[in-house]
């Protein structure tokens, strides 16, 4: 159980990096 929430933590900041970079490609891409 703890495990489990330890991997749900942790899905959660990696999508979270992933929409970030995503972002910036797509700042970087307008200017």
């Amino acid at each position: 159980r703890l495990a489990a929430a330890k991997m749900v933590k942790y899905l959660m900041s990696y999508f979270q990096n992933i929409r970030q970079a995503i972002f910036g490609l797509q700042l970087w891409v307008v200017i």
